[in-house]
């Protein structure tokens, strides 16, 4: 599907282009937002701007292996959610966002990443949606609760970001987990 618009109380979620290159590195280089960031460096601006072009490029394909949406409020890109990873033969995806720091505990990451979830699930057939974030990521941690993720795992020295071994905590939903705030019984269909 291109172009994928996903709209929410909130938030509306839209593809990303290489004009959107120059904002999203403007949120990443907020010290607060790249310390989240698995990176080990920024990117330029052109390495940003070719980067969201392939993405673009690669979003047209018939079988897209990846969703990389940028997070709009009021008209503003804030950051970007995406689905990556998609194997359409296990029906699993990883999900992963980024918000600027501006943007933090007001709820947009979390209903941003509902609105990829529930698009999975319901749009792409998917059975299982996980993610990884830092072990000392608590906000984190809590949008993918909120989000009606379960922790299934500690992943220990799993990652080397600029050149610190860091945990993860794995999290994951699958189709026939209750939604959030659903009783239990109901489904993402």
């Amino acid at each position: 599907m291109f172009p994928l618009t996903l709209a929410g109380a909130r938030v509306t979620l839209r593809e990303l282009t290489a004009d959107d290159a120059g904002q999203l590195l403007a949120i990443m280089t907020d010290p607060r937002v790249f310390e989240m960031v698995n990176d080990d460096r920024l990117p330029t601006l052109q390495e940003m701007r070719q980067f969201r072009q392939v993405r673009h490029d690669a979003a047209q394909q018939p079988q897209r292996a990846a969703y990389e949406l940028g997070v709009q409020i009021g008209g503003e890109l804030v950051g970007m959610c995406g689905l990556g990873d998609i194997r359409a033969h296990s029906g699993t995806a990883e999900l992963a966002y980024m918000v600027a720091a501006t943007a933090w505990g007001k709820g947009y990451a979390t209903e941003a990443a509902c609105l990829l979830v529930q698009f999975g699930f319901t749009e792409l057939g998917l059975h299982r949606i996980w993610a990884t974030t830092a072990a000392d990521n608590l906000a984190s941690q809590r949008v993918l609760q909120k989000v009606g993720m379960s922790l299934e795992g500690h992943l220990r020295g799993d990652k080397v970001v600029r050149g610190q071994r860091r945990d993860s905590l794995l999290y994951a939903v699958l189709v026939t987990d209750p939604p959030p705030d659903r009783p239990i019984g109901t489904s993402w269909h």
